[in-house]
């Protein structure tokens, strides 16, 4: 069951959703509005193989006046915020407002799961140049409850800070 604006404020409120720093204001009908962080990396448009980790990542610090990110391109971001819950489930979606710009975020890999607490890494693509800028709002972050017994994640992400690569290669068969 999806929870409410209202319910994720009054979860957070009680401890079970983490949400730092929360923003009142941010609070949606049914989801929470999540910020662009300050940090992104330029993948580039060279070939990657998921044996290996990528090569030749820069991170870059978004500037005050923001970043013009080009198509073709694989982006990877953060969230401003640090998300999550040890009870719910969530999921990371881009706004209407940005993806009416060509912009998409988390078109592949939107789920977080229970008792991962982070600070999301976001896929970015852009249909055409787009300026974003640090601390935008970008997406949003829906909860769910979950049925059956609650298993904390504890994958390859875990414990993320920041704009964290592929590590499908932690675990890549020869």
């Amino acid at each position: 069951m999806l929870l409410t604006g209202a319910e994720i404020a009054r979860q957070h409120r009680s401890g079970a959703i983490a949400i730092e720093p929360f923003e009142a204001s941010q609070v949606e009908q049914n989801s929470y509005g999540f910020r662009l962080g300050r940090q992104l990396v330029n993948c580039g448009s060279t070939m990657f193989d998921a044996r290996r980790p990528l090569d030749r990542l820069e991170p870059i610090d978004i500037p005050a006046d923001g970043i013009l990110l080009q198509p073709n391109r694989l982006y990877l971001g953060e969230t401003l915020e640090v998300i999550g819950s040890y009870r719910y489930a969530c999921e990371l979606y881009g706004t209407l407002s940005i993806a009416a710009l060509g912009v998409w975020i988390q078109v592949s890999a939107p789920l977080g799961h229970t008792g991962a607490i982070i600070r999301w890494t976001l896929e970015i693509r852009v249909s055409q140049p787009v300026r974003l800028r640090p601390a935008m709002m970008i997406g949003k972050v829906a909860f769910w409850s979950v049925n059956g017994d609650v298993v904390q994640y504890d994958g390859r992400y875990a414990n993320s800070v920041a704009v964290t690569q592929s590590r499908l290669f932690d675990g890549a068969a020869p």
